[in-house]
C-alpha cells in the first residue's frame, strides 16, 4: 500500500485465500503491486532463484515448522546482498508455554487447541546461530507483548514469550 511490490506466500491455501480477502477488502495504496501464491519456500526459490527480495518477513511461521534450520536456510536465500530478514516467532521458555500453549490455547481459547507445540519453539540465541551460519547477523532483538483484553501488540524489551529480529548478511 505504500509503492512496494508484495508477494505473499502459504503453504497453505486457505490462508492465501483469507489473505486475498482482506487485502480486497482494505482501502488501496499509492502503488505498488501486491500477489499472493500458494506455495512453500523451497518452491519460490525454484520458480524465483536466490537474492531476489529486498526485505523477507517470516512473521509466526518458525514455531511450526520442524526443521527450523532449513527453512531460515531458505529464507536467507530469497534475500538480496543489500537485504534485510525480519523474524517474528515464540521463544522456547516455560513463559512461553504458559501463556502460548495454556493460556492462549486451553484457557482463553485465542487460538484452537494443537495449534502450538512447545518443542518446536526457538530460543533467540539458537535462531541468532542458525542466521549466522548461513551469513547474516543480527542488529536488533525485540520483544512483543499482546494485551488480549485490548487486541492490541505492543513492542517491549522482554523477548521471554515472544520476539522480533531483523538480520542482514554479514559484510564480505
Amino acid at each position: 500500500r505504500m509503492g512496494g511490490d508484495v508477494t505473499g506466500i502459504d503453504a497453505s491455501e486457505q490462508n492465501i485465500s483469507v489473505a486475498e480477502e482482506h487485502a480486497r477488502g482494505s482501502s488501496g495504496g499509492s502503488g505498488g503491486t501486491l500477489q499472493y501464491m500458494a506455495m512453500t519456500t523451497t518452491e519460490l526459490l525454484e520458480e524465483e532463484g536466490d537474492g531476489r527480495y529486498d526485505v523477507v518477513v517470516c512473521s509466526e511461521v518458525l514455531e511450526h515448522v520442524t526443521e527450523v534450520s532449513g527453512m531460515v536456510g531458505e529464507l536467507c536465500r530469497l534475500v538480496q546482498p543489500q537485504g534485510v530478514l525480519v523474524i517474528s516467532t515464540i521463544n522456547k521458555t516455560s513463559l512461553s508455554y504458559a501463556l502460548g500453549v495454556v493460556a492462549a490455547e486451553q484457557i482463553l481459547g485465542l487460538v484452537p487447541r494443537g495449534t502450538h507445540d512447545w518443542n518446536k519453539f526457538i530460543d533467540p540465541e539458537d535462531l541468532r546461530r542458525i542466521l549466522h551460519a548461513n551469513g547474516f547477523r543480527v542488529p536488533r532483538l525485540i520483544g512483543a507483548a499482546y494485551n488480549p483484553v485490548l487486541d492490541h501488540w505492543m513492542v517491549t524489551p522482554d523477548t521471554s514469550v515472544n520476539y522480533l529480529l531483523y538480520a542482514t548478511r554479514h559484510p564480505a
